[in-house]
């Protein structure tokens, strides 16, 4: 949902959303809630969080993941305490949604990356 929120927001950055342990597939809750707001995450896959895809990054984003990032570097890592909505009801999807919708905003303009209209 971050990485489909954040490009739709945007046109001056580009977002990639990677996990420590990603699911196989993109879960149909967070697929139909993002529908909701007209983008179509559909198409994303699951992947990976690398050392190389945080050294390729000029910011890297947790939602969580505590200890479990022991390879973003903490001058370029920001926390934000994202509740998972895994296992969750469609409504939690939409509050952690707009949640983090919230986030990338104020993300967007900390960095002067402009909102697109």
């Amino acid at each position: 949902m971050a990485q489909g929120l954040f490009n739709d927001l945007t046109d001056l950055a580009v977002a990639v959303s990677a996990g420590t342990k990603p699911a196989i597939s993109i879960n149909p809750a967070g697929i139909e809630v993002m529908k909701k707001r007209g983008i179509d995450i559909s198409d994303q896959k699951a992947k990976i969080l690398t050392s190389e895809l945080v050294n390729e990054s000029k910011k890297v984003i947790t939602m969580g993941c505590i200890d479990e990032c022991p390879f973003t570097p903490p001058e370029k890592t920001i926390k934000w305490d994202i509740p998972d909505p895994k296992g969750k009801e469609k409504e939690f999807f939409e509050d952690v949604r707009d949640l983090i919708e919230e986030h990338i905003k104020q993300l967007i303009e900390d960095e002067n990356l402009l909102l697109n209209s």
